[in-house]
């Protein structure tokens, strides 16, 4: 360590010294020897850059070595080494002076020469500088980076495939706030030939873009949204063929258009030239990964937390574990076995890796722990205000840190007693917000990204042709879902109220895989309508999902109804007036036109007689004649006894009897 020795040089010491003692030890090096001719040094660098291999002193020597013997044994100049005019003579090695494998090894070139050399620029990127960026003074979603990646981990798919499959998916980070906004998993899957084909495309991505702008939104102020995208699978369309009803071929362009130019997209450059001018052959097209460096860094701290699952893959194929051979061959059987078994029994299958539910619960759980992480060394985080105070009673481990919200849930008198020692060292530390607490907080500052500037964005080959049931309703299927049909009741809102479509109709609809809850449909046309949402199966003993369904049936066919009554009422009308002629007949009650004219006279001659008795008590100033006692009566005729008081001349008999109606 002291000469800075390397390990395999000491090791070739000894080994030439067990092989021929001290000797064996000399290269001749001294003042009588003469120096290597620069053009020499120059071609053995040459050679170094040419092998490919990362230990190339020896086969570098070796090259040389028996170029000079051909030189020396066929004397023809084609075999010449450059520096030399002759054949060098040899040393006492067998090789001339100066040529040990120690010494060509001092020409090797340094690693950012041999990576260029062996690999290409984007190798060599790795020994350049990086460019270092901060995100003081940028806002809550300015910058979002996309990008796809491929878990180290295989799982198992019961009913969907046979052999253990590698899940894959797309995720989106908040450049401030570095918190994963959004995440989808899918998985790579085989076909009947075994060949493997992604199910990720440019048209899932296009969609996942969507979703998180319908989810979460983007900045309608000055400072605006710049999406990073990568040059592969993680961008959108770009083909002549499509066409949105926007009149858009290019989502980069679509999302500039339908937000009035706040939402911008920037790649990488691409590593797609030879290292050199003039060198023939290019390199495979590709992006710069540091470009998007705080989204691959996170990805590291995805793996590292996924590190300790079943099934793992391992860096690479030469780093996968030695059992996942066997590990992949008996799920495949556990898999078919799946197959023929009952629904009791499948639940007993247990497989040696995660099934695909597992995982994607699992891989949510780890989400959503790096985002509520407070021990982190995201950068910028003091500057930018993302941090809090917390508090402890006593300047002692004993005593636990309070949060702000925790202080606030306690008695008044604690809390006093806390906040008075807020300025006291040893009770108040600076707190590291988390980055879903930072998200939590701006989110306000987005704009969700409304649903009629759908059918804009995204093209109409995309859009997938509907009909409306008779139970007005419609079901879309997706293959990346599942076999299951998605069932949407055709009911939404627009600017007139809540609007229902007939059986027959012709829609367009945009379905989201990313977030099949929501529907937008259109006519075919390209015209908006509006969103419909998805009709979810309430579980048997789910009566709260069950009562969800039956309002949502009962404020269908409220509006329903609201278009049939109109058309009804004459029916309606005629069917009270059976039912009140029906009910009088049954009653005795007068129906036909002179009963009910009788029945009215009667009315009547009933109606004078109260209004006489009702004069003559006011006249008298008595109760004597009581209306209801003479009203109560069979027959007015029968009356006897005068009614008192006794000066009364008359009876209420005799006037309540007149000879003729109308003489008072």
């Amino acid at each position: 360590m002291a000469l800075g020795v390397s390990i395999p040089t000491a090791n070739r010491i000894v080994r030439r010294f067990n092989k021929g003692g001290w000797k064996a030890l000399l290269d001749n090096r001294g003042k009588n020897n003469e120096p290597l001719p620069e053009p020499f040094k120059n071609f053995a660098r040459q050679l170094h850059l040419q092998c490919q291999r990362s230990t190339t002193g020896r086969e570098v020597q070796r090259m040389l070595v028996e170029r000079w013997r051909l030189w020396l044994r066929t004397g023809d100049d084609k075999h010449a080494i450059p520096g030399y005019e002759t054949p060098p003579k040899a040393g006492p090695k067998g090789y001339p002076r100066g040529w040990s494998e120690d010494n060509i090894l001092r020409f090797r070139p340094d690693d950012y020469a041999l990576s260029i050399a062996r690999q290409g620029s984007k190798s060599a990127a790795g020994f350049l500088p990086s460019i270092l960026k901060t995100r003081v003074g940028m806002r809550f979603g300015q910058v979002v980076f996309f990008d796809d990646q491929d878990y180290d981990v295989k799982v198992a798919a019961p009913g969907s495939s046979q052999r253990s499959l590698r899940p894959q998916g797309f995720n989106c980070l908040d450049y401030v706030s570095g918190c994963f906004m959004h995440h989808a998993i899918r998985l790579r899957w085989w076909d009947k030939d075994g060949d493997k084909y992604r199910t990720q495309t440019q048209e899932d991505f296009t969609w996942f873009v969507v979703a998180y702008l319908q989810k979460h939104g983007y900045r309608r102020d000055s400072h605006g949204t710049t999406f990073v995208f990568e040059h592969g699978t993680a961008t959108g369309y770009n083909n002549r063929s499509l066409s949105t009803f926007g009149g858009y071929s290019n989502f980069d362009e679509a999302l500039f258009g339908v937000s009035h130019g706040c939402i911008r997209t920037e790649r990488s450059g691409l590593f797609n030239q030879p290292a050199f001018a003039g060198m023939l052959f290019r390199p495979q097209s590709s992006g710069n990964p540091n470009f998007k460096a705080p989204l691959e860094s996170m990805f590291n701290l995805v793996r590292n937390r996924m590190a300790a699952l079943p099934g793992a893959t391992g860096r690479n194929r030469d780093l996968k574990p030695a059992e996942q051979y066997g590990q992949d061959h008996y799920t495949g059987q556990m898999l078919k076995l799946w197959e023929n078994l009952d629904e009791r029994h499948r639940k007993l299958i247990r497989f040696p890796i995660l099934t695909v539910e597992q995982f994607a619960e699992l891989a949510a759980t780890v989400y959503q722990a790096i985002n509520a992480s407070t021990e982190h060394l995201l950068e910028g985080w003091e500057k930018l205000g993302f941090v809090a105070a917390q508090l402890r009673f006593t300047p002692d481990d004993r005593s636990p840190w309070l949060s702000q919200e925790e202080a606030a849930e306690l008695p008044d008198d604690l809390r006093a007693v806390l906040l008075a020692k807020a300025e006291i060292p040893g009770h108040v530390r600076p707190w590291r917000l988390s980055p879903a607490d930072v998200a939590s907080q701006c989110a306000g500052e987005l704009t969700k990204l409304p649903d009629h500037l759908i059918p804009l964005l995204i093209p109409r080959q995309w859009a997938r042709a509907a009909t409306v049931h008779a139970d007005r309703t419609i079901s879309i299927k997706d293959q990346l879902l599942g076999a299951e049909s998605f069932k949407y009741v055709c009911r939404f809102e627009d600017r007139d109220g809540m609007r229902v479509l007939s059986p027959g109709t012709k829609l367009l609809c945009y379905l989201n895989p990313f977030n099949p809850e929501r529907l937008v449909i259109c006519k075919e046309d390209g015209a908006f309508l509006g969103t419909l949402y998805q009709q979810s199966r309430a579980g048997w003993g789910d009566q709260d999902a069950i009562l969800d369904q039956l309002k949502e049936r009962a404020e269908l066919k409220a509006d329903l109804d609201t278009g049939v009554r109109p058309h009804l009422e004459g029916l309606m009308s005629d069917r009270a007036e059976m039912k009140r002629t029906n009910a009088r007949l049954a009653e005795g009650k007068p129906v036909l036109p002179e009963e009910l004219a009788e029945a009215r006279s009667a009315s009547a001659r009933e109606g004078v007689r109260t209004r006489k008795i009702n004069q003559i008590a006011a006249a008298m100033g008595t109760d004597a004649l009581e209306p209801s006692n003479l009203l109560n009566r069979d027959d007015a005729d029968d009356v006897q006894e005068p009614c008192t008081p006794a000066s009364q001349m008359f009876s209420a008999a005799q006037f309540l009897n007149p000879t003729d109606d109308n003489n008072e």
